[in-house]
């Protein structure tokens, strides 16, 4: 079984319960500014798409041409705010930019945990990891034009045969 089948295998198991890999934010998250969140949640898949998706760490290749390595998301992120995939600490402004931005993509995972362990899965591509990074980001400029971040869809209970609920 390979990295891609685990994915592929995941989806297919979302796909039959008809659940949500990602889920709209929800009414009550609050950002102070979610149209910079989302500009950076842009560049940040910009960024993924321009170098790649590297998994396991921060960033991988060339440690002499560090801007042009692959990143994970959390690398693509520091990227933007920071300047650099490999630091994650610098003003307090930077900081509490790069806990929002990860607030909001945190929120949007179906089953919580951590964007990096998402990113990391076997089989996860870069056209993932933007998609997932746009669409956040697009989730974050509805809630600050106050429309809905999207709709829960119910989740039909599943039928043992011939049980009546």
């Amino acid at each position: 079984m390979t990295a891609q089948t685990d994915v592929q295998e995941f989806r297919a198991f979302l796909q039959e319960f008809n659940i949500q890999e990602f889920r709209p934010l929800r009414p009550t998250f609050t950002d102070p500014n979610p149209r910079e969140t989302a500009s950076i949640l842009d560049q940040a898949a910009d960024y993924v798409a321009r170098v790649g998706l590297h998994q396991g760490m921060w960033w991988g290749g060339d440690p002499l041409d560090i801007h042009n390595c692959p990143v994970c998301i959390s690398g693509a992120v520091s990227a933007v705010i920071y300047g650099s995939p490999a630091t994650h600490r610098g003003t307090p402004e930077q900081d509490a930019l790069r806990r929002r931005a990860w607030n909001a993509l945190r929120e949007r995972l179906s089953f919580g945990g951590s964007p990096v362990f998402w990113s990391d899965t076997p089989g996860r591509t870069a056209e993932d990891v933007v998609g997932f990074l746009r669409s956040t980001a697009e989730a974050l400029r509805r809630l600050a034009d106050g429309l809905p971040a999207g709709e829960h869809r119910p989740v039909e209970p599943v039928r043992v045969q011939g049980e009546r609920l």
